[in-house]
């Protein structure tokens, strides 16, 4: 993912106290987006199998929900970092129109 330069390793992602997080780099500084497990939880039980298809599986989901936290101003810097935490909000339900037939 590359949006303003946000830079996200999907790759290197894991689970911190139970947080799952992905390093990532914004304007030259290390930091990290978060998603907590019940952030998580509240969007994959509204989610259907055919909107997970459409992105690709979880890893495009969640990237397109980073996407969307990332728009609405979600990236908090501080003195030798950052954090931008997605939120259930931000997960979409429906299937992109541009993938529809």
């Amino acid at each position: 993912m590359d949006i303003d330069s946000l830079k996200v390793d999907w790759k290197a992602g894991r689970v911190v106290e139970e947080e799952l997080r992905f390093p990532a780099i914004f304007e030259d500084t290390a930091g990290w987006v978060i998603l907590l497990p019940n952030e998580m939880l509240a969007a994959s039980s509204k989610a259907e199998d055919d909107v997970l298809i459409a992105f690709g599986g979880l890893i495009g989901w969640i990237a397109d929900a980073a996407q969307k936290a990332f728009a609405r101003g979600a990236l908090v810097k501080y003195d030798d970092g950052f954090e931008m935490q997605i939120i259930a909000a931000d997960f979409s339900f429906s299937v992109p129109s541009r993938l529809v037939n």
